[in-house]
C-alpha cells in the first residue's frame, strides 16, 4: 500500500516503513497535510507532532507485550532464620570469608587447623559450641599435598578421612560447575580456595570490579547453593595504608562479596605474635581479635607446624596494619615533653616532625639511631625551631649560649627546666 503527500512523495507503509519515513522527510520539504486511512483510522500530523497519533501493526509490528513484574515478598511474610555458623562470628555457612594476609603468616595452617577441628568435631578457636564431625575440601595450588598439607594435617590432629584434597588445578569462572559437583561427591562443608586469585582465568582480570565479580559472585552463589563455607585465600597488596579493607591483593569487589573477611598480620612494633583480626562482619559484630603462633614439632624430622591459639585482644584490623605505615615502621614514638606537653601541639606540622623533636629533647626513641636523628634535625630545623622557641616561652626550656668550635658559629644549648646540665634533658 501507498500514500501519496505530494507528486513526488511517497512511503511505503510495510515494515520498515518508519525508517523509509524518516529518510525521505530529510531530503524533501513536507506539505501541510493531514490524512486519515479509512480502514484502520491511522493519521499522521507532520507539522504538528512529527510522529503518528496511533500506532500500526502494518507499520511497527505488533504491540509490546506487558513487562512481567519481577517477583517479590512482603517482608512480613518472610521467616526469620538464625546464622549458621562454623565459627562463630568468623566464618558462615553458605556464604564467602576472605583471608588476608603475607605469606609466611600462617594462612594455609590456619585453613588446615580448622578442618581438623570440623573433621572431629571440636569447637573452633575461642568458640565453646560443640559441633558435628564434617568434611572439609582443600583447593590448593601452592603447597605441596605430600610435603605440606597432608603433614599438617595430621599434625592438627585430624580425622584424615574427613579432609579431601583436590588434584586437578582448577580455573574460575570457567571450573564453578565443576568445583560443585566436586563439593556434592565429597560433601564438604568447609573448602579453602588457596589461593583464591591464582586460580582466575585468563579471561579475568583480577583489578576489574565487573569481571572479578564473574568469580567471587560464582564462589557466593555456590557456598550458598551447597550451605556450605567457602574461604578463599588472599595475598596482601604492597600498598603503605592502614585500612584492611584495602590492603588484599585484586579488586575491592572480592572483600565486597565476601561476608566476613579476615586479616592474618603481624603487628609491626605491637606484638611479639601475629593476630587473626575481622575487618568485615556483614552478618554479626565483629568478633575479638585472635593471637596465636606457630609451633613446630620437635619430635618429627621437618619440625611439622601448627597453629597455637592465644588470647582474645581488643586490637582492630586497621591498628594491626599501623606498622606498615613508612614513618611507623622500625621504631617507638615518644609524644609528650617530660611536662606533658603534647608535641604534636607545639608548632610541628606533621607526625615525622614531631618525631624529630622529641628525639632532640627526649633522646633517641628504642630502635632509632643517631644518623636518622641527624637527618631528620636536618630536614625539620624550621619546624623544630618553632617547637623550642614555644617552650622556652612557656617557661619549660632555658636557653644558653656555648663558645663556637673552631671557626663555627656559636651554638645554642637548650635545657629542660630544672635539669642539670650535661644530663639526657639538655641538648644543643
Amino acid at each position: 500500500m501507498e500514500i501519496e503527500f505530494s507528486d513526488d512523495l511517497k512511503i511505503h507503509l510495510d515494515e520498515t516503513g518508519e525508517r523509509h519515513r524518516d529518510e525521505e522527510r530529510e531530503h524533501h520539504e513536507l506539505i501541510e497535510h493531514d490524512y486519515e486511512n479509512p480502514t484502520t483510522g491511522f493519521e499522521f500530523d507532520y507539522l504538528q507532532h512529527a510522529q503518528p497519533k496511533e500506532i500500526l501493526p502494518s507499520v511497527t509490528g505488533p504491540a509490546p507485550k506487558k513487562a512481567e513484574a519481577y517477583k517479590f515478598r512482603k517482608a512480613s511474610d518472610v521467616v526469620e532464620e538464625k546464622v549458621p555458623w562454623l565459627w562463630k562470628h568468623r566464618i558462615p555457612f553458605g556464604c564467602l570469608t576472605i583471608l588476608d594476609g603475607d605469606p609466611g603468616i600462617g594462612k594455609t595452617t590456619i585453613g588446615l587447623d580448622l578442618m581438623a577441628r570440623l573433621s572431629n568435631g571440636l569447637p573452633m578457636p575461642f568458640d565453646d559450641e560443640q559441633c558435628v564431625s564434617m568434611n572439609s575440601l582443600v583447593v590448593s595450588v601452592e603447597d605441596s599435598i605430600t610435603y605440606t598439607i597432608v603433614p599438617r594435617l595430621r599434625e592438627a590432629g585430624a580425622d584424615m578421612s574427613r579432609v579431601f584434597v583436590l588434584i586437578d588445578f582448577p580455573l574460575l569462572p570457567s571450573g564453578l560447575e565443576r568445583l560443585r559437583q566436586t563439593i556434592l561427591e565429597t560433601k564438604a562443608r568447609l573448602i579453602m580456595v588457596d589461593p583464591g586469585l591464582a586460580m582466575f582465568d585468563s579471561t579475568i582480570n583480577a583489578n576489574s570490579d565487573a569481571e572479578t565479580r564473574k568469580v567471587v559472585g560464582g564462589l557466593a552463589a555456590l557456598a550458598a547453593d551447597t550451605e556450605s563455607a567457602i574461604l578463599f585465600v588472599r595475598h596482601l597488596n604492597k600498598a603503605q595504608r592502614a585500612e584492611a579493607m584495602y590492603r588484599g591483593g585484586g579488586s575491592i569487589a572480592i572483600s565486597a562479596a565476601a561476608r566476613s573477611c579476615l586479616l592474618a598480620k603481624f603487628p609491626r612494633g605491637k606484638m611479639k605474635t601475629p593476630v587473626l583480626a575481622s575487618y568485615k562482619s556483614s552478618l554479626s559484630l565483629k568478633p575479638p581479635t585472635l593471637t596465636y603462633k606457630i609451633v613446630g614439632n620437635p619430635t618429627s624430622p621437618d619440625h611439622i607446624s601448627k597453629i597455637e591459639w592465644l588470647e582474645e585482644i581488643g586490637m582492630t584490623a586497621d591498628e594491626a596494619l599501623e606498622g606498615d605505615l613508612p614513618q611507623e615502621r622500625g621504631r617507638a614514638t615518644a609524644t609528650a615533653t617530660p611536662g606533658g606537653e603534647d608535641l604534636r601541639e607545639l608548632g610541628k606540622d606533621s607526625r615525622a616532625e614531631a618525631d624529630v623533636f622529641a628525639a632532640v629533647l627526649l633522646g633517641p626513641p628504642e630502635g632509632m639511631s643517631q644518623a636518622e636523628i641527624q637527618k631528620g634535625v636536618s630536614r625539620g630545623v624550621r619546624v623544630v625551631g618553632k617547637a623550642l622557641d614555644a617552650l622556652f616561652d612557656a617557661g619549660k626550656l632555658t636557653r644558653g649560649s656555648r663558645a663556637a668550635k673552631g671557626a663555627g658559629r656559636p651554638g645554642v644549648v637548650w635545657k629542660v627546666a630544672g635539669a642539670d646540665q650535661g644530663s639526657k634533658e639538655s641538648f644543643e
